[in-house]
């Protein structure tokens, strides 16, 4: 078939599709970062209406969240901390992570097509499968569980970087309209609680974005999205727990500080004068920092202990702080004499604007 059809072979969409696997579930947790989300309710109802079922019985669940705000305001973090948590509870979570542009396809129909090929594997995922259905009914003729039903432990989750990609208003962008009519339509059905596909399944589709209000406002109405807006700066108790997270993560990697780096780190970063008003991709970049001037010293063979010191994290911050624009610029002005223009160039900018204004 030739390009932009919208009939293909099999054959021809088999090899479109692009290969999307499972990530590792994350080992963050909501414990972590605690704070930040203490007042955002629709977090823990997502979380706690598969771990106790029968207090949401005859409520709607909420399996889709948009996670909005500014850029390293720690959308992604957060979402990822939902994972991680419905791990650390017992489920089996099968998690997948995509970004938008991984489902756009320039062919007629296609992107529409790879949405619902995704979405189709999470629902698989968050199915309940015959060995435990099995073993509940085994259970119930031996006497050990009193439960009528088997509860389904089985979690399948999308989390979906830059959707604004996807579901870009229709209403601001003509093109939108055109281009990506069939992808809104789809994935806006796979995500209406009422799509009959959606029932008896353990799903949870995240989405994050910096544009909320490029979002199709179809995507907005109750049933469909839950939106969790996530703000800076974050405070002193958030910070400190987001950078001992940061430090364990480097440690289980191989990476080892000195104690006066660590007590550094777990005492005085976090403090307002040190790391106040930075983001949590700002707290990660200081401990990668530190590792790259680590291994700058020990090429410049300054050092031979293959550890981080206090004084590669008091430069990474430096670093950080000079680039943020926190440290002193000196400022340059740069006068430039404006010559008179000509007769001809006065009435070309002329007939410029005059045609501007006509169109």
């Amino acid at each position: 078939m030739f390009p932009g059809h919208a009939f293909y072979e099999k054959k021809e969409v088999r090899e479109m599709m692009p290969d999307i696997r499972p990530s590792k579930t994350p080992n963050l947790t909501l414990h972590h970062i605690h704070g930040k989300i203490e007042d955002k309710p629709e977090i823990f109802d997502a979380i706690h209406q598969f771990k106790f079922p029968e207090a949401y019985e005859n409520a709607a669940p909420v399996h889709a969240i948009l996670f909005h705000g500014e850029p390293g305001c720690g959308k992604t973090t957060t979402a990822k901390a939902m994972i991680g948590t419905l791990k650390e509870q017992g489920f089996n979570t099968t998690f997948y992570h995509i970004k938008g542009s991984q489902i756009k396809n320039p062919f007629v129909g296609m992107s529409g097509k790879i949405a619902d090929n995704i979405v189709a594997k999470v629902r698989s995922a968050g199915s309940m499968g015959f060995l435990q259905k099995y073993t509940h009914r085994i259970k119930r003729l031996l006497g050990l569980t009193k439960e009528v039903k088997p509860r389904n432990k089985n979690i399948g989750v999308l989390l979906i970087d830059e959707i604004d990609a996807l579901l870009l208003n229709r209403d601001k962008d003509d093109r939108a309209g055109n281009t990506n009519l069939v992808l809104i339509t789809a994935l806006l059905n796979d995500l209406d609680r009422d799509n009959e596909a959606n029932k008896g399944k353990n799903i949870l589709i995240l989405g994050t974005t910096n544009k909320p209000h490029l979002v199709d406002t179809a995507a907005d109405r109750e049933g469909r999205f839950a939106k969790v807006k996530l703000e800076n700066p974050l405070s002193e108790g958030e910070r400190s727990r987001y950078i001992e997270f940061f430090l364990r993560k480097k440690i289980e990697k191989g990476e080892t500080f000195t104690d006066e780096a660590k007590n550094f780190l777990s005492d005085s970063l976090a403090h307002s004068e040190n790391t106040g008003g930075f983001s949590v991709s700002a707290l990660k970049e200081i401990l990668e920092k530190a590792v790259r001037i680590k291994g700058r010293e020990i090429i410049k063979k300054q050092r031979n202990a293959n550890q981080i010191e206090k004084e590669d994290v008091k430069k990474a911050l430096r670093e950080l702080k000079n680039r943020k624009g926190k440290g002193k610029k000196e400022e340059i002005t740069i006068e430039i004499e404006e010559k008179p223009r000509s007769k001809r160039a006065r009435t070309n900018s002329f007939l410029i604007q005059k045609r501007e204004y006509v169109t």
